[in-house]
């Protein structure tokens, strides 16, 4: 049981108004903030990926199709000119957004760090912090774990970002980033030493601008100023960092160019301008580690969203089973030939009493083979562990993804319900149930309290789909999965019937920018008539009509609109006595994203992301960002609107704009205490209209849960774990319980009474063994229930490795073929070259390390490792010594080759080798002949 502590004062809070951070966090209006910073470098990363690879149709921007530092450079411009077509930017942005927020979030978490922000001249420890912080990205990458890689990412940008805000590095005039932040093993440039003064004094009682010493100036000596709430905590001769809050200051009025309000403020927007290219710098250095592919999914340009199944193996689904295996590979098959390609599949079976493993490949020929390995065997009585198998999906995708669980039998673990509920309001990803009619046809005693009721909500919830289906008509499920999961989906429309009417109407706009407009009503409706703008109606009695085509598949109606639909007003009528629900999907550039957020107090106020449910009966504040503007300028959104799950406007507020044109804030006086869907409205040139709604349904909550820990720790380490749980809701004992995906916790639920505006504290312990792998993600979830709420949190904590390692691995070339001949041209594919290498750790960690090749289009081979190990102190673990040796062959077309070595830290090292002969340059700008020398060899054989 965590132990339960009184109620304090946070002494944080006040600290927090009184400390120093960097640029300012997300909304600074004329000042340059360090939201602006982290997009600009993303965007102009793709830019110059996009001028150096082409694109699926072969094209290649020219150099001159946008300038870097364009203000008007917007992503779907950018995409749109490389693609040759509009595509969707809402992955792109859900990145930037991921990135910005873990950004902002320093100036919250590590508001008293110096090393987070590089003051007080913590020159060596926020380098380290960058390097550890750009390993675990790379790392992250190379196991396509993307999400953890962006919130990494954002993390140390803040950091990098501070060094040209509170350094003097502008002021001694460079014009360029210092790019030995980011390489280790090199020192950042001539610092300050700990007694050498960098600034001339000023008086306590009078204030006066900080002058850098010349000495310091002609020098080129690196400094930051220093910050304290002690008067007397600045060393004398040190500068300050200046500002109301540096209370050691003393008058002076600091160095740092936060703002446009800064001491230094002159200097502000030339730091803001190096900041952007030190951070693209960062962004271009991973590309080169990680490799383009791998770089583009990082940041959402190619498709990183995952197709999950969670499939029920049970005996009972051994003839269901098949059908859904077949269905499952054309999906994946049809997949693979689109431009719509997952990042990765995942397979999860679940039977009774187990579940897993977990199979994860972006390999759709592994998957597929997985597939056909699946058996339907055993499973005793009739529930199942389906929420099990569904959370293991949950936490090992990235959010926006979509999940299809195959099943005939209720969850047995029922008690993950709320769980599960979190993990999809966190992720965003739509969840659908494809349940066979077995409850009927086993005639089961059991109420479906957790069976098809159960998944029903659960699919709700996320704005997936549960449908009934008879076991004949699986087959039919292809192209509802098709549908689902298909790129630049909106919802238009999502709403559940009155049921004390018997005939609804629903009311939904089409605009200009949707196309494959599709509508489903589940809940096997008696009759529905569709209506245009002009009067003209279908029915439910005809199949193909005028307007769409109607298909049903169990209990789901589809009615797929045809590509001529007008745009305007359309009206559905349904007629049913039964419950069912209606939503309206199209394909669109132009959608909406929204976060919950919260405001922080300080010097640079800023908003972060709100853990957990949003508060009932409080102010709320939305972020939301709009994509597909650029592309049509006639849009204009005007009205946020929270509606209920029939469609009645629960409250309604205009959007403010924000510094960024894409970006805007919705507050709301008082959140309703109703679920809620988020709508946003507008106009297309002032008259027709135009709508977006959200899939989710969001919750809300009396109960606060707020769950503080470091994001990383040691394998072999314990990690605390505290939270805070407020009720501002009526007097209730709450069940309060910890779950983790990965088992490293040993905690059980336990009970409290919680009084009306009481808060109470705790803590847990989550451990990692000494052999957790490094770089294991944990998700916790923490849960505060009621019989009246229910209030959570969930966090992501990383394992590292047991030795803090920053230094790259070493490489050696032991051996290197002949050089290649001189041959005609053309005829170099006759001949090839290799090479042997030895990479070795020296960061004293796990010793086991990725080798990559890169500038070379040859075939890499692991061969044997040498191991050694040294006992470490204590007795614990080893530390490797060994080397890892591979082999490289290329063709002479191809003479050049990088090799590199990812340690478990996410350290890389380099070396690079060159046979003699015609460099890569030549073959690139000689394709013909390349290709010619290439098959020569081929033909030849042939002939013979």
């Amino acid at each position: 049981m965590a132990q339960l502590l009184p109620t304090t004062i946070a002494l944080l809070a006040l600290l927090a108004a009184r400390t120093a951070v960097g640029f300012l966090p997300n909304f600074g209006g004329e000042s340059v903030t360090h939201c602006h910073i982290t997009k600009m470098a993303a965007l102009q990363s793709v830019l110059q990926v996009f001028q150096e690879i082409p694109s699926p149709d072969g094209l290649v921007l020219p150099p001159d199709a946008f300038h870097p530092e364009d203000t008007d450079l917007t992503a779907e411009k950018l995409f749109q000119a490389y693609y040759g077509t509009k595509v969707s930017v809402s992955r792109f942005k859900h990145a930037l957004n991921l990135m910005t927020y873990s950004n902002t979030k320093v100036d919250l978490k590590y508001v008293l760090d110096g090393r987070r922000h590089f003051d007080s001249e913590t020159f060596l420890e926020a380098k380290h912090i960058l390097l550890s912080l750009k390993g675990r990205v790379i790392r992250n990458i190379l196991q396509s774990r993307y999400h953890a890689a962006l919130k990494d990412m954002g993390t140390m940008l803040h950091t990098l970002q501070d060094f040209y805000s509170h350094s003097n590095w502008i002021e001694l005039g460079y014009k360029v980033p210092n790019n030995n932040l980011i390489k280790p093993g090199v020192p950042i440039g001539t610092t300050a030493g700990k007694a050498e003064n960098t600034c001339t004094d000023c008086s306590s009682v009078r204030s006066c601008k900080d002058k850098i010493l010349g000495t310091i100036t002609q020098r080129k000596v690196i400094t930051t100023g220093y910050f304290g709430f002690n008067p007397l905590s600045k060393p004398k001769g040190k500068c300050s960092h200046g500002g109301a809050a540096d209370l050691s200051s003393q008058g002076s009025s600091g160095i740092n160019k936060d703002s446009v309000k800064s001491p230094h403020a002159e200097y502000h927007r030339e730091a803001a301008r190096v900041a952007i290219k030190a951070s693209l710098e960062v962004f271009m250095d991973i590309r080169n580690t990680v490799g383009d592919e791998a770089f583009l999914k990082f940041l959402h340009v190619n498709t990183p969203t995952g197709l999950s199944f969670v499939v029920d193996t049970t005996g009972s689904m051994a003839n269901d089973i098949e059908a859904a295996k077949q269905r499952t590979i054309n999906i994946v098959t049809n997949r693979r030939r689109s431009n719509d390609v997952p990042s990765f599949y995942i397979l999860v079976p679940f039977n009774d009493p187990g579940y897993g493993p977990l199979f994860k490949t972006n390999d759709p020929d592994k998957f597929i083979e997985q597939l056909r390995g699946l058996t339907a065997i055993g499973g005793g009585d009739i529930p199942e562990m389906c929420l099990s198998a569904l959370q293991l999906a949950l936490t090992n995708t990235p959010p926006l993804s979509y999940i299809y669980v195959f099943t005939d039998a209720p969850a047995k673990d029922f008690e993950l319900e709320n769980t599960i509920v979190a993990l999809i309001e966190q992720t965003r990803s739509k969840v659908s149930f494809l349940l066979t009619n077995a409850l009927n046809r086993r005639k089961r005693n059991l109420g479906d309290d957790h069976g098809n009721t159960l998944y029903k909500q659960l699919s709700q919830v996320s704005g997936g789909l549960a449908i009934i289906i008879q076991r004949q008509l699986i087959s039919q499920l292809t192209a509802i999965i098709a549908d689902t999961a298909t790129s630049a989906l909106v919802v238009v429309l999502q709403r559940d019937n009155n049921p004390v009417y018997r005939d609804n109407s629903f009311r939904f706009f089409l605009d200009s920018s949707l196309h494959n407009v599709t509508t489903y009503i589940s809940g096997s409706p008696a009759d529905f008539i569709i209506s245009d703008p002009t009067g003209v109606q279908q029915s439910i009695a005809v199949n193909a009509g005028v307007l769409g085509s109607v298909e049903q598949i169990g209990d789901l109606f589809i009615i797929r609109l045809r590509a001529s639909a007008q745009t305007g007003q359309w009206d559905l009528t349904v007629t049913s006595g039964t419950p069912y629900s209606v939503k309206v999907t199209g394909q669109s550039v132009v959608d909406f994203m929204y976060d919950f957020v919260e405001s922080f107090s300080g010097p640079h106020p800023g908003l972060s992301l709100l853990s957990g449910r949003p508060m009932a009966g409080k102010p709320g504040i939305l972020a939301i960002t709009v994509t597909g503007l650029p592309l049509y300028p006639s849009f204009r959104f005007h009205e946020v609107c929270l509606l209920d799950r029939q469609g009645e406007v629960l409250q309604r507020v205009a959007p403010e704009p924000t510094s960024s044109p894409d970006t805007f804030r919705a507050e709301f006086p008082s959140l309703p205490a109703r679920r809620f869907y988020v709508s946003l409205s507008g106009r297309e040139s002032g008259e027709r209209e135009i709508r977006r709604q959200s899939p989710t349904l969001n919750s809300v909550t009396h109960t606060r849960v707020q769950v503080d820990a470091e994001p990383s720790f040691r394998a072999g380490t314990n990690l605390s774990v505290s939270f805070k749980i407020t009720n501002t809701g009526k007097p209730s004992t709450y069940k309060i319980r910890l779950t983790d995906d990965q088992n490293l916790t040993n905690t059980r639920p336990f009970s409290t009474d919680i009084s009306t505006n009481e808060t109470v504290e705790g803590t847990w312990v989550v451990s990692a063994l000494d052999d957790t792998e490094p770089g294991t993600l944990i998700t916790l979830t923490v849960e505060a229930q009621s019989a009246f709420d229910l209030g959570y949190s969930v966090v992501q904590l990383t394992v590292t490795s047991q030795v803090e390692d920053v230094t790259p691995p070493s490489c050696v070339i032991t051996s290197l073929s002949k050089a290649c001949r001189t041959h005609a041209r053309g005829a170099c594919g006759l001949q090839h070259w290799w090479l042997e290498a030895a990479f070795t750790e020296n960061g004293g960690g796990t010793g086991r390390l990725s080798v990559l090749a890169r500038r070379g289009n040859g075939s890499l081979a692991r061969q044997e490792e040498e191991k050694e190990e040294e006992e470490e102190e204590g007795g614990r673990g080893g530390r490797h010594t060994g080397s890892t040796r591979v082999r490289y062959r290329a063709s002479c077309c191809w003479p050049e080759v990088e090799l590199l070595a990812v340690d478990g830290a996410g350290n890389v090292g380099r070396c690079a080798a060159r046979s003699g002969g015609r460099g890569r340059s030549w073959a690139q700008s000689n394709a013909a002949a390349l290709l010619a020398g290439c098959l020569l060899p081929c033909l030849t054989k042939w002939l013979a």
